[in-house]
């Protein structure tokens, strides 16, 4: 589960860095992080709409809201390196364009 809130939160770091930088975006949540990136179409609107649900998963797993469903835990790790290496693709792609 910690592995899982990492990546989750270095997704959101990344991105909150990008648009500070290139858009001058201040975010307050990881979901506000997730909806400027579609925004400013970093990464396209059916990646934020499942990045959402990841957000709110994060927060249930740091703050521990309700009990923690493990098949939930354990249907999100089975996803996540799918989605990580989405916002990895995503990510280099813009930054490929800013740097020429």
């Amino acid at each position: 589960m910690y592995a899982l809130i990492l990546g989750i939160e270095s997704i959101c770091d990344i991105g909150s860095h990008i648009l500070s930088y290139h858009f001058q975006e201040k975010v307050a949540t990881y979901k506000d992080t997730i909806s400027l990136l579609a925004k400013h179409q970093i990464i396209p609107n059916l990646l934020k709409t499942k990045s959402i649900k990841m957000t709110d998963f994060r927060n249930v797993l740091i703050h521990i809201y309700v009990k923690i469903d493990l098949k939930e835990v354990h249907k999100s790790v089975k996803e996540a390196p799918k989605q990580f290496r989405q916002y990895a693709k995503y990510f280099q792609k813009f930054l490929d364009t800013t740097n020429k």
